[in-house]
């Protein structure tokens, strides 16, 4: 997705103007959906310091000083004023740098809401979005992104309660933050902490009141007009940067936010709770949605309430505060954005509010609660704990090493490389140490046969027709050798079907292998020069009818016919497969039998067309309009993949609009859309 996103026009988009929420939001937001391989295109100040895909400047240091001259934002309140010059400077030329630049179904988003409609207003055709409402006044969007449910409830009024007339498209996002800014600490100095606008609007004069009451240190840090007077029973620190900022909080018992009116968010509640400090907050607005009463603070309408929380903040645990707060992570917080926008571009672009979405946005408001919570209602159960008896190489190694880090901490899972010999006493200690072991039908066979490790004790897993094949013909074992397993399962429904027409009685349940995001989106390339091969180039013969499996020299050809550069990668630890993706722009695979390929899944992840054959799930992927199948004879293969190649290398809209797809359907492909399949799996061991 591509997004052009507006600055404010009297700040300047970098963490150092971190007295303004609304400037954080454009700087986090450009780093979370950057990272996350969309197009971010930012308008703002020449002294911007955010991550994005391209900052263009549209207003000056010299713009700043004709309208704010000497004023002193760290000591005062931000002046502003849609008549000063800088506005109307970033007003003109933002519109004209926009013009430029956008495209079809872009996203126009003003984080200042009203404060920059006119540029807004001088492109209808883009699609605009009031990213983060807070502001209570001054909406107008036809799509709009409230911080939390306490704004968007007053949004709609009470007439809301006797009418039926909600928006679908006017949804609740939290505010986001990147946990790189906040450092946890549960070793608390001797003081609360009150961080904010010195005004009693945010509750400063009941932060004073209630720790003088109960005999406590407040130090208090934020904008204060000079006319507010302090008791010598407080330490004022001033304006804190963003260092300071985060030493106050992580050292704090607690901090209090008593805004007297209907907070919107409040995010230096959050950013308390991410240095493991409780707050201490009023009754009202965002507090209600976000500190949990008892367990990230306290919530507090009169002044015993806040006299009461004070002397009990011991009670709460730093590490449920924490916890809570990674709730609004750059991380957690993206896919509910990423959902939304999808939603929009639906209405545009495919079925409007009946589009069928990936199963994955379901998830995207999911929170993690703290354990205290979750121990309530939740009887504890004994940790489940597995066994990978596989090569822990590519791509065993790689499949098997993102597993264990997506199924914990429900399911605690290790790896036993099956490329080593191990003592009969070492297996034994094993087997009392796991409850099963998760292997391939050939490694459950070696497990049985050289370590006498009983069949009940194993769930296997086909990764491909060979599994199978092994198993029934070269070992005679035949088919009811299946039976023996404490559970079946197969990688794919082709190896399902293979097992079902190899006359295996037992029918095999699914996993699905997925993709981390860390290859997503890596492919930069706008036209194809050179073609990856991923896996040994050596011939893989079939026991049975000598055919080679894999047929590395069929891809060999092609490059050569197409004077494209051939990249081959083998041998290569699966922890550089970052590495590995960002160096071709094409990938090409010729085997005859696959149980996936994992490759053409971490391809098209990683935003990179994939040219095979119709084995595994890659007519699935094909089908998409990520690859093309070729025909699995060898001179059809060679002459379709060359003529194939060549189109696309002239026509790199083509290949575009096949990189395009890539990264629309690698969310489908993502670990935490996939685990649930071997969570299942693994639960049936223990039926």
């Amino acid at each position: 997705m591509r997004f052009h996103i507006l600055g404010l026009p009297h700040t300047v988009s970098s963490k150092l103007f971190n007295a303004c929420a609304y400037t954080q939001k454009v700087v986090k937001f450009g780093k979370m959906m950057t990272q996350r391989g969309h197009e971010v295109i930012h308008y703002g100040h020449e002294d911007s310091d955010l991550i994005c895909s391209e900052h263009v400047s549209v207003i000056t240091n010299k713009d700043f000083e004709i309208s704010y001259g000497t004023h002193d934002w760290r000591k005062n309140f931000f002046k502003f004023d849609l008549n000063h010059h800088a506005y109307q400077v970033f007003f003109r030329n933002t519109i004209q740098e926009i013009a430029k630049r956008k495209q079809k179904n872009d996203f126009l988003l003003p984080f200042w809401g009203s404060g920059v409609r006119p540029i807004c207003d001088a492109h209808p055709d883009m699609i605009v979005v009031e990213p983060g409402i807070g502001y209570g006044s001054g909406h107008w969007a036809q799509w709009k992104v409230f911080e939390s449910y306490a704004i968007y409830h007053a949004y709609c009024g009470l007439e809301s309660v006797a009418s039926c007339k909600q928006n679908s498209y006017e949804v609740v996002i939290p505010n986001y933050f990147d946990l790189e800014d906040f450092e946890f600490n549960d070793k608390k100095e001797d003081y609360f902490l009150y961080l904010g606008r010195v005004f009693n609007g945010k509750g400063v004069d009941i932060a004073i009141q209630a720790c003088e009451r109960a005999g406590v240190k407040l130090k208090i840090a934020g904008q204060k007009d000079d006319n507010y007077s302090l008791p010598d029973s407080v330490e004022y620190v001033g304006y804190a940067d963003a260092n300071k900022r985060k030493e106050l909080m992580k050292k704090a018992k607690g901090s209090i936010i008593a805004s007297q009116y209907l907070e919107p968010f409040g995010g230096v509640q959050i950013e308390n709770l991410l240095c493991g400090t409780p707050t201490i907050t009023t009754d009202w607005g965002c507090f209600a949605e976000n500190n949990l009463h008892g367990i990230t603070g306290f919530r507090c309408r009169t002044m015993g309430d806040y006299v009461n929380a004070i002397k009990k903040i011991h009670t709460i645990n730093p590490k449920d505060c924490r916890e809570w707060g990674e709730n609004f992570s750059l991380e957690n917080v993206a896919p509910m954005y990423e959902k939304f926008f999808t939603d929009i571009h639906n209405v545009f672009n495919g079925d409007g509010w009946y589009e069928q979405t990936p199963e994955i946005f379901l998830q995207a408001n999911k929170k993690q609660y703290p354990k205290k919570i979750n121990s309530k209602s939740k009887k504890t159960e004994k940790t489940k704990k597995i066994l990978f008896f596989v090569e822990n190489a590519w791509c065993f190694g790689k499949i098997h090493n993102e597993l264990i880090k997506i199924l914990y901490p429900e399911i605690h899972c290790d790896i036993l490389d099956w490329t080593k010999s191990y003592s009969y006493e070492a297996i034994e200690y094993l087997l009392q140490k796991y409850d099963y072991i998760i292997s391939t039908p050939h490694g459950a066979f070696v497990l049985n046969n050289s370590y006498a490790v009983p069949l009940n004790k194993i769930g296997v897993i086909a990764h491909s027709n060979q599994d199978i094949k092994n198993i029934c013909d070269e070992k005679n074992l035949g088919p009811d050798y299946f039976n023996l397993f404490k559970s079946y399962g197969a990688i794919s429904p082709i190896v399902r079907t293979f097992s079902i027409a190899h006359k295996v009685k037992r029918i095999p349940k699914i996993v699905e292998v997925g993709c981390f995001k860390n290859i997503q989106n890596l492919n930069k390339s706008k036209e194809i020069k050179k073609i990856g091969y991923i896996g040994s180039t050596k011939r893989h013969l079939d026991n049975k009818t000598g055919f080679d499996l894999k047929r590395s020299n069929l891809v060999s050809l092609i490059a050569e016919k197409t004077n494209l550069q051939l990249v081959t990668f083998e041998d290569l630890p699966f922890l550089c497969a970052e590495q590995m993706y960002s160096k071709f722009d094409v990938l090409m695979f010729s085997s005859v039998t696959e149980g996936l390929p994992t490759v053409a899944i971490e391809a098209l992840c990683a935003g990179i067309p994939v040219i095979g054959t119709e084995t595994g799930i890659f007519a699935e992927i094909a089908r998409n309009g990520c690859g093309i199948i070729l025909p699995f004879d060898q001179n059809e293969y060679v002459e379709q993949g060359t003529k194939i190649l060549i189109e696309l290398k002239n026509n790199p809209l083509k290949y575009q609009e096949m990189v395009t797809n890539c990264i629309k359907q690698s969310e489908k492909y993502d670990w935490t859309n996939k685990k649930e399949s071997w969570i299942d799996f693994i639960n049936s061991l223990y039926e």
